[in-house]
Parts: C-alpha cells; structure tokens; sequence
C-alpha cells in the first residue's frame, strides 16, 4: 500500500498502513506522532508538524502532513491540534514515561 492510500482510508474512515505511516479510520499517525485525527462531527483535522509553522519533527513525518493536508478540512497549529484532541499526540510513550501533552522538540526549543 503507498501512502496516498493509506491517506485516502484515513480520510473514509477505514483502517490502513504503509511502512511509518498508520490509521486506524480514526486517527493518523506518522510514526508514533498523531498527524491527523477526525472530528466528533467527522471532520478531518491536521496537525501542521511541518517546519513553516515550527514543528519540524522530520523530513518523512513532513512529507505525511503534507499528503495529509490533501484531504484535511482544518489545518491547526500543533499546540492546538494536541489541545483539541485530548493532548495526546503520540501513540507509544517515547521515553517510559506516561502519554501526555508534548513539548516542543528539543531541537526546537526556544
């Protein structure tokens, strides 16, 4: 499967997968960053994880947006994207410690 595809079952609610790139209909995610999640009204809302609006997390999870952004009805900052959807945005913990609202990658801290 390639990732456009996998874009296109997020945006109708099926579940799908292709290498770093997953959904569950639900949510999406780029790696173990939610990128992209549906609305309770079933709008499709992006998280812009992408260095213009200073999230750059990686070139592929940038790529992931970008494709997502194709089929998105709302695309938000991070801060307000992981506000809005619980404050969680990575599905695994990264470090052992608990999910929970992200901080800014290091590399971008100000």
């Amino acid at each position: 499967m390639k990732n456009s595809q996998v874009v296109k079952a997020f945006a109708a609610g099926r579940p799908a997968a292709a290498g770093n790139l997953t959904t569950d209909g639900q949510s999406l995610w780029s790696y173990r960053l939610k990128i992209a999640a549906r609305s309770p009204k079933g709008k499709v809302v992006v998280g812009d994880f992408t260095a213009p609006a200073g999230w750059f997390y990686s070139v592929t999870t940038s790529k992931h947006v970008s494709l997502a952004k194709t089929v998105a009805d709302t695309v938000m900052l991070p801060e307000l994207f992981s506000e809005l959807f619980h404050g969680i945005t990575t599905r695994y913990p990264l470090s052992g410690d608990l999910i929970g609202v992200p901080t800014r990658p290091s590399h971008l801290t100000r």
